[in-house]
């Protein structure tokens, strides 16, 4: 039976075997097919754009995200996707919105939250944003500690300004859970821990 008579899960299913034993190129050329067989199933250009990811292909993976969100408009993995590709193409205040949007229709999403965490801990976003972790990151970036590079930090300071990086994330991440926290910023004051 010639692959065009195949249910479509059965084609995803074969798509997604292409993609997974490391085939990119023969995936690629049947995710191509399948859009084209299938232009109103999101799944397909979602797989497409993940196989133009693993080929570097950023443009056409963000070009095939976006057509999954079209058809889908609340597809929450095509939205983190799409962030990724967003992200390696540097448009960054597209990216974050991605990742904001993701995490919007799937608040638990951890892999967003921590792709989100991973350009703030660089970005300082232009555009308004409600997202906590941003509005987090918006406060801490505010939190300041007055020194003298010529006398030694003390333990206590560097114990009060943890509480106080503390405070913010406790007042405006409520429910949020993550692997990782991102004290050490490359947009923040150098503590001279050396």
């Amino acid at each position: 039976m010639s692959n065009q008579h195949l249910p479509v899960q059965e084609k995803v299913n074969k798509l997604v075997s292409l993609y997974e034993k490391n085939l990119l190129q023969e995936a690629l050329i049947e995710a191509k097919s399948l859009a084209n067989q299938h232009p109103n199933v999101p799944v397909i250009y979602n797989i497409y754009g993940v196989i133009n990811i693993a080929l570097g292909n950023w443009n056409q993976s963000a070009i095939c995200f976006s057509k999954a969100i079209k058809l889908k408009t609340d597809y929450v993995e095509a939205h983190h996707n799409l962030g990724i590709a967003l992200d390696n193409l540097g448009q960054l205040e597209e990216a974050i919105q991605s990742y904001t949007k993701a995490l919007e229709l799937k608040p638990d999403f951890a892999t967003a939250h921590e792709s989100l965490i991973r350009i703030l801990s660089f970005y300082n976003p232009k555009k308004p944003n409600l997202n906590p972790c941003i509005i987090a990151n918006k406060l801490l970036q505010t939190i300041n500690y007055n020194y003298d590079t010529n006398i030694q930090i003390s333990d206590e300071d560097v114990v009060t300004f943890f509480q106080r990086c503390n405070n913010v994330i406790f007042e405006n991440i409520n429910n949020l859970n993550m692997n990782e926290t991102e004290i050490f910023r490359s947009n923040t004051i150098d503590l001279k821990c050396d």
